[in-house]
């Protein structure tokens, strides 16, 4: 929870903890076909195709700048 809250969170405070595991579950049991995704996503949340994909981008992004070395996470982002 401290890592999330440390890295993630001040992303978007718009996605919460429970959400965004709940999208990398899809995500990750759909094998990242972002309709399928969007298909199975609990419309309690209220999230377009671009929102889902956004969010899990962005917060990919975060991870490979805080868990691999600054230079090579700088390539692998640019």
């Amino acid at each position: 929870m401290a890592f999330f809250i440390e890295n993630i969170q001040d992303l978007d405070l718009a996605w919460g903890r429970e959400e965004t595991d709940y999208l990398w579950d899809l995500c990750e049991r759909f094998d990242l076909r972002f309709f399928v995704v969007y298909d199975q996503y609990d419309l309690k949340y209220n999230r377009s195709m671009e929102d889902l994909k956004e969010r899990f981008y962005q917060v990919s992004k975060k991870l490979v700048s805080v868990i691999l070395p600054n230079e090579y996470a700088l390539n692998l982002i640019i």
